[in-house]
């Protein structure tokens, strides 16, 4: 009876564990730089620095500065090259958009994506400037 009681007990005790893999992944507002993938009918962008400043206004609401140059400026001339904003809910995120005001070249961009590990994230995204309709993702990481 003792060794059923250890056993149940030992048994119950492994089963309440949690493993590394079941911790919730972070987004904390802050300043990302990162690399954009995408594609259109007449050009190809691969590994395009980027940056962000984000900020998370309400719990899960993030918004924030664009940047195609991985140092927080302009690539063409403007203050920024954008507003985005997206909502993240556990390792999801949902309701991406990018208001693309580069310019010469505006445009607007939509998508989701997911929290890869704290402070990293990967997004798919679709959108139209004066390069086309664009397909592809990008990544950022603080």
């Amino acid at each position: 009876m003792f060794r059923n009681l250890s056993f149940i007990v030992l048994s119950v005790c492994l089963l309440s564990c949690s493993s590394d893999d079941d911790e919730q992944r972070v987004l904390a507002g802050g300043n990302y730089k990162g690399l954009w993938t995408s594609n259109t009918a007449t050009a190809s962008f691969s590994n395009l620095a980027i940056s962000a400043k984000l900020t998370e206004v309400t719990p899960g609401k993030f918004e924030g500065t664009f940047f195609i140059s991985n140092n927080f400026t302009s690539c063409c001339g403007g203050v920024n090259d954008g507003a985005i904003s997206f909502t993240v809910s556990e390792d999801a995120i949902t309701n991406f958009v990018w208001d693309d005001t580069i310019i010469g070249c505006t445009g607007s961009f939509e998508g989701n994506g997911k929290i890869l590990s704290n402070n990293s994230l990967k997004m798919e995204i679709t959108g139209t400037d004066c390069d086309g309709d664009h397909t592809g993702y990008f990544t950022l990481s603080m």
